[in-house]
């Protein structure tokens, strides 16, 4: 069991957890970026040599209104993987924070049921308080955590419907 004095340890690891994360999120979207890039160079080769070849000006609309289609789909293809990208993100660091939360909700349990603070009775008013906060935001960050989940299953879902 965790006591007040690893807080600022907990502290330290949790500043630790949300880098981590967000350091390894960048290094992804980089990863993406750069993958969308390459293959943005590719296909626009592709498409300048589809375009060199065509003699008729009607096959020149067809082909040119095709390629911008395409050139669409994927740029929104890599919008959306961006988007999943940062929501999954967002929901690691909901998770990370939801379980530090509930460290700091053990030591507020702790602290309240501690037996030097129920002598005081201002300071089992104060405690109560403070537990009653800490149930709350308890409570919000579960709210948060729901949220969260549902929206990025709501995207993966619609995005699997783009990606066809």
């Amino acid at each position: 069991m965790n006591t007040k004095k690893d807080l600022p340890q907990l502290s330290n690891s949790l500043t630790a957890e949300i880098t981590t994360l967000y350091h390894k999120q960048s290094l992804e979207l980089i990863n993406l970026a750069l993958m969308h890039n390459k293959l943005s160079i590719e296909s626009a080769n592709k498409r300048a040599n589809d375009l060199i070849k065509v003699k008729d000006i009607n096959s020149v609309h067809e082909l040119v209104s095709t390629h911008m289609v395409d050139q669409f789909k994927e740029y929104v293809k890599f919008a959306v993987e961006a988007y999943e990208l940062g929501f999954q993100a967002n929901a690691e660091a909901s998770t990370i924070l939801h379980k530090h939360g509930e460290v700091a909700c053990n030591l507020t349990n702790e602290l309240v049921n501690s037996q030097n603070v129920t002598a005081n009775p201002l300071s089992t008013i104060a405690m109560s308080v403070v537990k009653s906060v800490m149930d709350t935001s308890q409570s919000m960050l579960s709210n948060v955590k729901n949220i969260t989940e549902k929206t990025a299953s709501t995207v993966a879902y619609k995005s699997a419907g783009l990606a066809k």
